[in-house]
Formats: C-alpha cells, sequence, structure tokens
C-alpha cells in the first residue's frame, strides 16, 4: 500500500547564460539571473551528459537579486515526468456575423430590432459562476441595407465595451466588394486610432485622379491580420470599412471611432481604398469580432490571473447572417503572464523560513514582461520507505520548473541531454 502526497514545486527563472565550463567551475561561480545541474559530492557544474542514475546532483539559480538558491538532492534514477515546452504566442479569437471575408451576408430588414448577445466566457466563475453577457442592440432604419445593419452593430458594440475596464472585443464592418489597388487614395492618409476623422494629403482623388471621394462613400483601412491594431498595411476584404460622414476639405470624418492602428497609410503601399456609395450598397457585409486581450507589460502576477479574451456571439433575432469562429483563442505558452503567475505562486508554496518569516514576504519576480521562455519541468520522487509497523509506503515528490528566456539556447540544449528529452 503507498500514499502519495504532491509536494513544493520550485520555480527558476533563467534571463543570464551561465557560460560555465562543465566540471570546472562550481555552483559559486553562478553568474546572477542564470541556473545550471551540479554534482552533489563536488558542487562542479554538469554540462554534456544525460542523467545518470546512481549519480547524485543538484540544480541551483542565483535570482536577480544575486541569492542562489539550492534544490535537494536527488538520484537520476529519481527524475520523473521530465518534459519540455517551446514558447508559443498568444492567439487573439477572430469571429465574424455575415460576410466572414470568403462568404456569407447581413440581414436586410427595415426598422427591425436586432440584439446580439457576446458572451464572455473567459469571465466565467466571477458573477456567481456565470459570465459576462454583453447585449448589442440595434434598431435599423426605414429604408435598411445590410451595411446600415453591420456599421449600427460595429458602432453600438464600441459603444458597449468602451464602457468596460478592457476593451474585450473589438467591432468593425467589413465588406465583400473585390480589393482593388487602384482605387486606392492618390495621396497619404493619416490616421489615429480612436478618432473619427482622418486627413488625406493635398487632395481627395483616387485611381490616378479618376475618382474623388464624397460624403456617402466607404474607406478600407488596411492591416495585416496579426497587426492590423499596430501597423498600417495593404488593405483586404477582412479589413474595416467606414463610410465618410462628411469632408471639411481635406478632412474626413467618419461613422464611428478608427480602431485600426494609428499612422500613415500610404498610397504607394494601397492601403485605404474608396469603395463608392453604389460598390458599398450592392456588397455583403459582415460584423468582424477580434479579441483583445491585454498586453503583457500591464500584468500583474501578484494580483491578476493569466487569461485569454474567450467569447461566444448568441445570434437568435438574425435570420440570414451566421457566426463564423475563424480563429479560437489561445493563451499561449512561455509568456511572461504565465511565467511570472508561477514564479509567484511557487514561492506562495515554498513554507520555508526566509518566506514565511514576519514581516509578510513580498515575492520576487524574475520574468521580465517583454520576453518569451523555453520550460522543462520534471518531478524527484523520494525513494520508498517502509515503516515496519504500517506496511504503508509515504511518497513525496518536489517538481522543478526551469523557464530559459528565449536565445538561451546552450541552456536549452544543456538541459534538454540532462533529461533525456
Amino acid at each position: 500500500m503507498s500514499i502519495f502526497e504532491d509536494s513544493v514545486t520550485y520555480m527558476s527563472v533563467l534571463n543570464v547564460a551561465n557560460a560555465l565550463t562543465d566540471v570546472t567551475d562550481s555552483v559559486e561561480d553562478l553568474p546572477t539571473g542564470s541556473g545550471g545541474f551540479f554534482f552533489a559530492d563536488s558542487d562542479l557544474y554538469e554540462d554534456d551528459t544525460a542523467a545518470v542514475a546512481a549519480t547524485r546532483y543538484f540544480y541551483a539559480w542565483r535570482d536577480t537579486a544575486g541569492v542562489l538558491h539550492k534544490t535537494p538532492i536527488f538520484l537520476g534514477s529519481q527524475i520523473a515526468n521530465a518534459a519540455y515546452l517551446a514558447d508559443i504566442a498568444r492567439v487573439e479569437q477572430l469571429t465574424y456575423l455575415g460576410y466572414n471575408g470568403v462568404s456569407g451576408e447581413m440581414d436586410d430588414s427595415n426598422s427591425t430590432y436586432f440584439g446580439l448577445k457576446v458572451v464572455l466566457n473567459h469571465t466565467f466563475g466571477t458573477l456567481n459562476n456565470s459570465p459576462l453577457i454583453k447585449t448589442i442592440p440595434y434598431k435599423t432604419i426605414a429604408a435598411s441595407s445590410q451595411n446600415d445593419l453591420a456599421r449600427g452593430l460595429a458602432l453600438a458594440g464600441q459603444k458597449a465595451f468602451d464602457r468596460a475596464p478592457n476593451r474585450d472585443v473589438i467591432f468593425d464592418a467589413v465588406c465583400n466588394e473585390g480589393v482593388t489597388a487602384a482605387n486606392c487614395f492618390d495621396n497619404n492618409v493619416t490616421v489615429v486610432k480612436g478618432a473619427t476623422t482622418f486627413t488625406v494629403g493635398t487632395n481627395l482623388q483616387y485611381n490616378t485622379a479618376a475618382g474623388t471621394a464624397v460624403a456617402g462613400d466607404f474607406v478600407r483601412l488596411g492591416g495585416a491580420a496579426a497587426t492590423r491594431f499596430t501597423t498600417p498595411a495593404a488593405t483586404a476584404l477582412g479589413s474595416a470599412v467606414y463610410k465618410i460622414i462628411s469632408i471639411d476639405t481635406l478632412t474626413v470624418t467618419v461613422d464611428r471611432k478608427i480602431t485600426v492602428a494609428s499612422g500613415t497609410y500610404t498610397a504607394a503601399g494601397d492601403m485605404a481604398e474608396v469603395i463608392t456609395a453604389a460598390e458599398g450598397a450592392a456588397a455583403d457585409w459582415g460584423l468582424r469580432m477580434d479579441g483583445n486581450t491585454p498586453a503583457q507589460t500591464t500584468f500583474n502576477p501578484l494580483t491578476d490571473t493569466p487569461f485569454v479574451v474567450d467569447f461566444a456571439v448568441l445570434s437568435d433575432d438574425f435570420d440570414t447572417a451566421e457566426v463564423t469562429y475563424t480563429t479560437g483563442a489561445f493563451l499561449g505558452a512561455g509568456l511572461y503572464d504565465i511565467i511570472s503567475s508561477q514564479e509567484a505562486y511557487t514561492q506562495f508554496q515554498d513554507k520555508m523560513r526566509h518566506v514565511s518569516a514576519y514581516p509578510s514576504h513580498t515575492p520576487r519576480i524574475d520574468a521580465v514582461n517583454t520576453g518569451t521562455y523555453d520550460v522543462f519541468s520534471f518531478d524527484v520522487t523520494d525513494a520508498v520507505y517502509t515503516p515496519p509497523t504500517t506496511g504503508i509506503n509515504p511518497k513525496s515528490k518536489w517538481r522543478l520548473v526551469i523557464a530559459i528566456e528565449d536565445g538561451l539556447t546552450d541552456e536549452v540544449t544543456t538541459f534538454g541531454t540532462f533529461l533525456g528529452l
């Protein structure tokens, strides 16, 4: 009979190469911010061989404050469940209602109320074990069109989420009018994210002066899929489309706040495309919804929990428009929020004197908020001891997690060899 107890987890974050020489340098030679495996009987660095079953080792690291930490001593035979995970970028959710960049269309009903519900799955458990649900209402005009409903929902969605601490979902109207580079403005366009106006240099002509943008036309502002909120780029079918409400010389006012990146949308790059009123009226339209998770640099590992915006869209009021989940949300791996929160948690688990003594301990965070990390982990199982009176084998294990900042390739290779990965 055995009893298993899952015990403490140690966490080591490495931002600096250790630059130690195998079986020459000792644990005291570890630079700040680095770590490595050492022979327990000599304190010398173990660099380029796999762990040997009968050999005693320990792992040590020096944190950013210069303090040296050591794990308990373990045998190579006690290493279990070794694993390696390279860093993986976070992925934001992308969902459409109606036209989705490939196919589909929006409803077209006059004077009709539509209510779109957005269920924020990542908030589950914060409101009496239920997720937060946002309702996006819009009533179409008497002479409605697809673009009226798509743009109206985009504006209503903006207003609903503008009141939240974080704008979890970004709303845009899109349409299937073909991308035509020749219809981009002949002059550069200057855009400020969050504004309802943009400016055009010299004149409002497009297609080499063949046309001039007027109120009632539409403008498509480009951006690459992964960077459209940070960097201007060429237009695409999934790019945001805005209706021109009025023009004052070279200043153009549009129907809602601009969500795409601030910057210069160049004529040479085909980044700001004019869609005529007639073309917009004939096009199929949709509502684009992008997840908008807070930046890693704003994460507080002592108070926050890692998450990625994840939402469901309920569209019962719509007869024609269908929901398309184009890209699913993914938290990522080896990112600052995940690594730093685990640092804080493992130090909470550690009940040694330097942590639990009065005054209260503040967790040390070695992870860098702009860094990404490859992660090793393994368990160390204690040798079995059988008390003669009970015959029960109490087994306790501890775990080590090592986060290695990208670029420390020697550590990744060395640690992988030691752990047999």
